[in-house]
């Protein structure tokens, strides 16, 4: 468990926005997932509890430095309380470059 990264709390806030959200950012945990690198993230709320998949609530993009989109996911448990943020680049290599603010846009990628 850690502090999110800078590029972490971008996304968070784009995300949060978007699904008209709030979330106390001041000493958040996260946790890494393993997902071959491309930086997904479980939101802690509480260490030892044991959360599931809720759904979806929103999503946005970034085009990457090698030209290849990517997907973030901001996923809520059944409760509808933030569970992980889902990063998916769709030829599932690892994220390059992680975008500012204005480079990210809200909704997913309709065409690759």
């Amino acid at each position: 468990m850690r502090a999110p990264y800078p590029y972490e709390i971008t996304l968070l806030n784009k995300l949060l926005c978007a699904s008209g959200m709030a979330l106390d950012l001041q000493g958040l945990k996260v946790e890494p997932i393993n997902d071959g690198g491309m930086g997904s993230f479980e939101i802690v709320t509480e260490p030892s509890a044991i959360r599931l998949f809720g759904h979806s609530t929103a999503e946005c993009h970034f085009i990457d430095s090698d030209c290849v989109p990517v997907l973030v996911t901001l996923n809520v448990d059944p409760f509808g309380k933030p569970y992980e943020v889902d990063i998916w680049k769709v030829d599932f290599q690892p994220v390059i470059r992680w975008p500012k603010e204005n480079e990210l846009i809200r909704g997913c990628i309709l065409t690759l």
